[in-house]
């Protein structure tokens, strides 16, 4: 009979490993969902997840951070799909 050392799952029930819902390595994986949505050309719902991103990056990283930028930039390339020539906005937290 193997017998399982009670150390070997002392991780499972810790929560070191998990993430809040506004930790950067989720709203990566938001972004690749709305980059799925784009290329089915479906860009309310890749809006939906890439605003989302956005506010987490914004908290996670700042407003100077690149990936913020790149957010921004996604968001302007969606809305541009879409055929809304819009300047598009975003009120910084700070600023």
């Amino acid at each position: 009979m193997i017998r399982q050392s009670d150390s070997t799952n002392e991780h499972c029930g810790s929560n070191e490993n998990k993430f809040n819902v506004d930790h950067v390595n989720i709203a990566d994986m938001i972004i690749e969902l709305g980059m799925v949505y784009n290329s089915q050309d479906k860009y309310d719902k890749e809006i939906a997840q890439y605003e989302p991103a956005l506010w987490i990056y914004d908290n996670g990283f700042g407003v100077d951070h690149i990936n913020t930028a790149n957010m921004i930039n996604n968001l302007g390339n969606t809305y541009d799909c879409q055929g809304k020539h819009v300047r598009l906005l975003y009120n910084m937290k700070d600023h």
